[in-house]
């Protein structure tokens, strides 16, 4: 095989190599951005739980007031 045809052959290695970099590089962001967007759901649930436990500990509390001074 010539020197030049062995230059040819690295550079479509090459080539490919990026492409393949490229798409691993694009599902990565995809995958971040998912990954973000999770995250705030979560935060979201985690507010949403916080206030229902306030709401409990308040009926719980009015519950055993009612209870104390009736």
């Amino acid at each position: 095989m010539a020197q030049e045809e062995r230059i040819a052959r690295i550079e479509g290695i090459i080539e490919q190599m990026n492409e393949r970099l490229n798409h691993i590089e694009a599902r990565l962001n995809h995958f971040e951005s998912r990954l973000d967007h999770f995250d705030s759901r979560l935060d979201h649930l985690e507010g949403r739980m916080t206030q229902l436990l306030y709401a409990m500990i308040a009926m719980w509390m009015t519950i055993i007031l009612t209870i104390l001074f009736k």
